[in-house]
């Protein structure tokens, strides 16, 4: 009993030592070092195990052998111990080169890829192909210098001393020169210039409504403010019937168009419609006027000065009932209705409205015109 277990023991031992003779094969060439003193000592233990047990022990193969070989091809492994010093070293084995078919493979693909499927990139152009091109462009410019583009000179100013010379009148030395003689402002506003052929399309306008007018000699009115294309209206043909302009206003071409359709499409209608009478005839003054704003002395100009405003003060019906504009804040008044949409219609045409209610200067009657407000021009005033 007792032997057959040394036995097994021993056979165990002896495949142990085979296991890692075979798997030491492939590691023992990094593991060499580490390895060598562990199975010298297990292929010791082994035969003193046979000793002991007066066994016939046969030598395994390729146990310390191996181990011996593998120790002699790594220089780092640590010196053989004496009980197997006396062991032969085997040959170190020869390695086998690797085939070079593959490689020969590998540089023929490489030697000839495939132009079709390998995009070339385009050789971009060096830098001191641009700068020869600018140097090329600009042959008078320094070799060394870039070309800098040269600014034309300004003509020199005129000194301003000379200016006065010439501007001023002789004055004899030492005597003050005389004072300026004093501007009137309405000699600063540049009169409009009318176009011929935009003065023919309004008058033409002004035909195709049945607008009875005639044309006036421009340019019109006072120098230092003249109308440049002047119409004076006589009469607005409306679907109600002809509506008169006893007094003859005139206008500017462009207003009086503006002016004239208002009373044929809205006026004339809301009259009937209000009043169940049709309106005959418009009080209008004389419409162009050369003085500045609400009859002031100074001040900006009127839009009376361009022929670009009317004031009416009466409107009479078919019947001679008059309406008197400065009923249109009285709500007693039978005329206060019709008062009212006039005003509100009229916001539509001119861009400003002004009447009974807005200041002193227009209780008494309605001024339209066609006056530019602001800097942008893109508002109106009605009150």
């Amino acid at each position: 009993m007792k032997r057959s277990r040394q036995r097994r023991v021993f056979f165990l031992a002896i495949m142990a030592s085979a296991a890692l003779a075979l798997s030491g094969a492939a590691a023992a060439r990094d593991l060499s070092a580490n390895l060598a003193p562990a199975v010298n000592g297990l292929d010791r233990m082994t035969r003193d195990l046979c000793y002991s047990l007066k066994l016939t022990c046969k030598k395994s193969q390729g146990s310390h052998r191996t181990v011996q070989r593998n120790a002699a091809a790594s220089p780092a492994a640590s010196p053989p111990r004496r009980d197997s010093a006396a062991a032969k070293p085997s040959p170190a084995p020869v390695p086998t080169p690797r085939p070079k078919a593959a490689a020969v493979e590998v540089a023929s693909v490489e030697a000839a890829p495939d132009q079709s499927s390998v995009p070339v990139p385009r050789i971009r152009p060096a830098p001191e192909a641009a700068a020869a091109k600018v140097a090329t462009a600009t042959p008078d410019a320094a070799p060394d210098q870039p070309a800098v583009p040269v600014p034309h000179a300004r003509p020199a100013p005129e000194p301003a001393a000379a200016k006065a010379v010439t501007a001023a009148p002789d004055v004899a030395p030492g005597s003050a020169p005389p004072p300026a003689a004093p501007q009137d402002k309405l000699a600063s506003i540049a009169p409009p210039t009318a176009d011929p052929a935009l003065s023919g399309e309004c008058k033409q306008g002004l035909r195709n409504s049945k607008v009875q007018f005639e044309a006036v000699a421009a340019p019109f009115g006072d120098a230092k403010c003249p109308v440049d294309d002047p119409v004076r209206l006589h009469a607005i043909a409306t679907p109600s019937g002809v509506v008169s302009l006893p007094e003859g206003p005139v206008f500017n071409c462009r207003f009086a168009r503006q002016f004239a359709l208002w009373i044929s499409d809205t006026g004339s209608a809301v009259v009937l419609a209000q009043t169940s009478k049709r309106l005959d005839k418009v009080a209008t003054g004389p419409g162009y006027d050369c003085r500045h704003r609400n009859g002031d002395s100074s001040g900006k100009m009127s839009e009376h000065a361009a022929g670009d405003a009317v004031d009416i003060t009466t409107l009479t019906l078919a019947d001679g009932a008059t309406i008197r504009i400065a009923d249109a804040m009285n709500p007693a008044s039978p005329s206060y209705a019709v008062l009212r949409a006039l005003r509100t219609t009229a916001c539509g045409y001119f861009t400003t409205v002004l009447g009974p209610g807005a200041n002193e200067a227009h209780k008494e009657h309605y001024h339209l015109d066609l006056g530019v407000h602001g800097k942008s021009g893109n508002y109106r005033i009605c009150e």
